[in-house]
């Protein structure tokens, strides 16, 4: 029984080590670009435009959703693609956690 424990306990150890780790570098990268949404109330609009104005608002983006960012350049707002909405757009990234 002791000898099992000894064979058993690195096995899975590794098991969940290999779980944990992105597969490839394109994963890797992809997870620093991941961003979570995080507002105090209502949400966080996507849009069309670097500008904050209710005719260029594409989607709505709740606190716990996340956001691909794919530009930064932008000092408040920056370039993302949303898999939930299934668009890109501008977020103000003081709401990016």
């Amino acid at each position: 029984m002791t000898k099992m424990k000894k064979i058993c306990i690195p096995v899975l150890a590794a098991t969940a080590l290999a779980f944990s780790v992105p597969g490839t570098t394109q994963e890797a990268e992809a997870s620093c670009n991941t961003y979570r949404v995080n507002v105090a109330t209502g949400y966080l609009a996507l849009r069309t435009d670097t500008s904050y104005n209710s005719g260029n608002e594409i989607g709505e983006l709740y606190t716990g959703d996340t956001v691909e960012v794919t530009d930064t350049s932008d000092s408040t707002y920056w370039y993302v693609y949303s898999a939930k909405l299934n668009k890109s757009g501008y977020v103000n990234r003081n709401y990016l956690v």
